[in-house]
């Protein structure tokens, strides 16, 4: 039987779903998440994405990260910019809205005015807060395949594998801090670019490197 979707009961059957993987889908849009198999069935309808766990040693941790991530979605529902989740059916198959779009991209939501971000870019930061307010920190905004620049000029973030979690009334712990910067940081270059000089000054205290990205770009130099 299919778990309830985060936001009602769940509208597909676990038949459906399984029908819908013997068909094969369409080509992923590009890569394919690191802890399962993504099948994009672009033309149904709705347009859906189904992930399901990898064959073979990996199948049982790939089913477990697979209901981890079934489990953040439903805690982010009703969060701005996050893709819809249609639940979770036969325990490993992680049904999610389709969004066509582009991975997004610095120069893509740059404006020439940087005291007027782009809409996606003030979109991304509710999204963020949002998620950080129910205790999710993403911690890989920076790749480029997780957030999705709709036809609309929206951005949608996808991929929950490597979030962290932290209990909504709680701080958090160093870990999760670390993440929640990570995704500041990830904000404030897709909308102003890498250097603070160009941030507002609002965006350029929220931008703060964490250690990690500081020894990564001394290491980077010193290999210049």
């Amino acid at each position: 039987m299919p778990e309830t979707a985060p936001d009602g009961p769940a509208p597909f059957s676990d038949h459906d779903i399984a029908a819908l993987l013997r068909s094969g889908g369409d080509v992923p849009r590009g890569t394919t998440a690191n802890q399962s198999q993504v099948h994009v069935f672009a033309d149904h309808d709705p347009p859906l994405v189904i992930k399901t766990p990898r064959p073979g040693l990996a199948y049982a941790a790939s089913r477990w990260a697979i209901r981890r991530e079934y489990r953040i979605y439903q805690r982010l529902a009703g969060v701005p910019g996050i893709a819809h989740c249609y639940g979770l059916y036969a325990g490993a198959w992680l049904v999610l809205a389709y969004q066509p779009g582009w991975k997004i991209r610095f120069p893509y939501v740059r404006t020439p005015d940087a005291a007027t971000p782009h809409p996606a870019v003030v979109g991304l930061r509710r999204t963020i807060a949002g998620m950080h307010a129910r205790g999710v920190a993403h911690a890989d905004l920076k790749r480029h395949d997780n957030i999705i620049l709709t036809p609309e000029h929206e951005a949608v973030v996808i991929d929950f594998g490597t979030a962290l979690l932290r209990d909504p009334d709680r701080r958090g712990g160093p870990l999760w801090r670390w993440a929640a910067q990570q995704d500041w940081n990830a904000w404030a270059r897709y909308g102003w670019g890498k250097d603070p000089a160009q941030m507002p000054a609002a965006v350029a205290r929220l931008q703060r490197r964490t250690l990690i990205e500081r020894v990564a770009k001394a290491l980077r130099r010193l290999g210049r």
